[in-house]
């Protein structure tokens, strides 16, 4: 699921919303107040950066590879360095 897909789900669940609601329109939505939380939750997740160790041990056991963590972060559309 994209970020937008993630943020069409929350807005929908969140507002109780109709499909007029989540009407694209260019890069927003018709609808000015659900554009504006578009504009929100972008900002959020542009500004969330995780700082990525070199290698995940708990307990001295290696857990998960940076590779494995990394994929995952990508994926949820989290920055990381």
């Amino acid at each position: 699921m994209n970020r937008r897909e993630q943020f069409e789900a929350w807005w929908a669940y969140t507002m109780n919303t109709d499909l007029w609601d989540l009407y694209r329109f260019g890069d927003g939505y018709a609808c000015h107040e659900t554009n504006r939380a578009w504009m929100a939750w972008q900002a959020s997740r542009e500004a969330l950066v995780v700082e990525m160790p070199q290698k995940f041990f708990i307990d001295g056991v290696l857990v998960v590879t940076v590779t494995d963590l990394s994929r995952q972060l990508d994926k949820a559309g989290i920055k990381w360095k």
